[in-house]
């Protein structure tokens, strides 16, 4: 896969779709990895850095404002041209049993540091001589609402229409901007987010599928990616039927990958 980047800056880096994305793009690529791993981070350098790869950690907390800008201040001195804006957590569960303090901190992760992010990198990568492109990690959720993931599906809305926008204000600019959606992914995040009951596994696309299917959509320049025929036709679903019936619906679904007791 012949991509133009250079310099590529990646959240969330230390597991799950942000790690896969750094295994996966050419060896050319200088890799920026940013989490809140510190130990993961070093292990992924070493893994990764060879003498023609060179691969840059930022330990940084994307829930606070000052890991943010701790992040911004050490970058700037690096031209990236490809920034994978993935950071993101899930908590499974019914709205009220949730405490207010975990669901503002996955709304500051989830769309406070996407924008964030996503406005001070935005217009620089706009301006670089060259190719550039920014991919924000969504969810096939944001099409839906998702009880018992209410907040979490409420947060990839944002991001799946932020990215779209911004693709439509930047083009014809250097800078190409895409949503990601993945479905169920083989990664950790369903045991963070407290997910585990009786989804077969065997549904789930593996991570490293989701990311070649990204990586052949941004070639193509697209702005939205879905991975996977099932997503698709989950993300096409709320076309087509009634907006109760669908919100039903995946209550039902979530409901099946409820936590053992």
């Amino acid at each position: 896969m012949q991509l133009p980047y250079k310099t590529a800056l990646i959240t969330g880096a230390t597991s799950g779709i942000g790690e896969a994305f750094a295994r996966k793009l050419p060896s050319s690529t200088h890799l920026i990895l940013t989490g809140r791993n510190s130990l993961k981070l070093r292990e992924l350098q070493d893994e990764l850095q060879t003498e023609t790869r060179k691969v840059d950690i930022i330990q940084a907390d994307l829930a606070q404002s000052e890991g943010i800008e701790d992040l911004l201040m050490a970058v700037q001195s690096h031209s990236v041209d490809l920034f994978i804006n993935n950071a993101g957590l899930g908590q499974y569960g019914a709205h009220a049993d949730h405490t207010l303090q975990a669901e503002m901190h996955m709304i500051k992760v989830n769309v406070g540091a996407v924008t964030h992010l996503s406005h001070a990198l935005c217009p620089t990568m706009a301006r670089h001589n060259g190719p550039a492109a920014m991919i924000v990690v969504a969810s096939v959720a944001a099409f839906m609402p998702l009880p018992y993931f209410a907040t979490y599906a409420a947060t990839k809305t944002y991001d799946l229409h932020l990215a779209e926008s911004l693709a439509e204000e930047y083009k014809g600019s250097g800078l190409h901007i895409m949503a990601l959606c993945p479905g169920p992914t083989r990664t950790n995040f369903g045991e963070r987010s407290g997910m585990s009951g009786d989804n077969p596994e065997a549904s789930y696309m593996d991570v490293n599928d989701v990311v070649d299917e990204c990586l052949k959509g941004l070639e193509r320049k697209k702005r939205v990616v879905v991975p996977g025929w099932q997503n698709k036709v989950l993300a096409q679903l709320p076309r087509f039927m009634p907006r109760r019936l669908g919100n039903m619906i995946a209550g039902i679904v979530v409901q099946r990958t409820r936590p053992s007791a």
